[in-house]
């Protein structure tokens, strides 16, 4: 907050400090113990030259009919401001409570991708790794396992040869299936439910599908093409979680009153579990897979506020 001048008279500066908020410059006026006179301080430096201005102009001319009904005015506008203020309230107390309330469970994605992701971890046993034949059809591509004498090895089909020769397209999502321990798949189901439920309620459940389609077929493809092992014995929601959050993240940041947000509390533990994650400090880890994810949540975030404000 930075003061831009002072007004010798308290009722003048009253009005001005109304004049100034009906213009949306967020100030304060107050009384200044050494000179007696009033002075006006404004919120942001980006208001500050537009207000030094104003003011210039009503202590050349305070009687301008322009400041005649400023304080009725800023009324409304502080009205205004609490009712916005009450709305950002109750938003933030429907994403706590969500889920005790009936029309918080009109999620049939959300859910329906929980019961897949559990189902799947009781066929495979919570297991994607090598000897695991149950989760062959889930990775992102076609295994063959070949025995050389008392061991067992195997050929990695191309990806190409997989998803576009063998048209077996799902291959690009269903890795997000596949859990390698009930501590994993309860992480990634307890944040797909209060994420996925928080952004399928508010945006409507096919844009939460695209969403969802977006950030797990980018994290799987980036786990598989961009990590140093090129391996498809990887698995887990995690890669669509972290792009829920980056995309729950942006919005909270652009619209905090639009009912889709994250507390900071829950957003710095989700960014520091992404660095400990990549220390290896708990084993291997899809890593690619989180980061790549988070961007195209991030993305789909902050493109469409970008956008608008470059066509303003």
């Amino acid at each position: 907050m930075r003061q831009i001048g002072s007004i010798p008279h308290p009722h003048d500066a009253e009005r001005f400090g109304d004049y100034l908020l009906t213009l949306g410059i967020g100030n304060s006026v107050e009384e200044s113990p050494s000179t007696g006179h009033w002075a006006v301080w404004v919120e942001h430096d980006d208001d500050l030259d537009r207000a030094a201005g104003e003011l210039s102009a009503f202590l050349a001319n305070p009687t301008d009919p322009r400041y005649v009904d400023a304080t009725r005015r800023a009324k409304d506008v502080r009205a205004e401001q609490e009712r916005a203020a009450e709305r950002r309230r109750k938003n933030f107390q429907d994403v706590r409570t969500r889920w005790s309330q009936p029309q918080q469970w009109n999620v049939p994605l959300t859910l329906a991708l929980i019961g897949i992701s559990v189902v799947v971890a009781f066929i495979t046993r919570l297991d994607f790794g090598f000897r695991s034949e149950a989760a062959d059809p889930l990775r992102i591509t076609e295994i063959q396992r070949v025995t050389l004498g008392d061991r067992v090895g195997i050929l990695v089909s191309p990806l190409k040869k997989s998803i576009v020769a063998d048209r077996q397209v799902w291959r690009l999502i269903t890795p997000i299936f596949l859990h390698a321990n009930i501590l994993h798949i309860l992480f990634n189901m307890l944040w797909l439910r209060d994420l996925g439920g928080m952004i399928e309620l508010r945006k409507g459940t096919w844009f939460f599908a695209l969403l969802v389609a977006a950030t797990a077929i980018a994290s799987n493809l980036g786990q598989f093409g961009l990590s140093s092992i090129h391996s498809p014995f990887f698995g887990g929601m995690s890669g669509v979680v972290f792009g829920l959050f980056g995309y729950v993240w942006a919005r909270g940041r652009i619209d905090p009153s639009g009912g889709i947000g994250i507390s900071r509390e829950n957003a710095i533990l989700m960014f520091v579990w992404l660095v400990v994650c990549f220390t290896g400090l708990i084993g291997p880890v899809a890593n690619t897979a989180h980061l790549v994810g988070l961007l195209v949540g991030l993305a789909f975030g902050y493109i469409p506020y970008a956008v608008r404000k470059l066509l303003r």
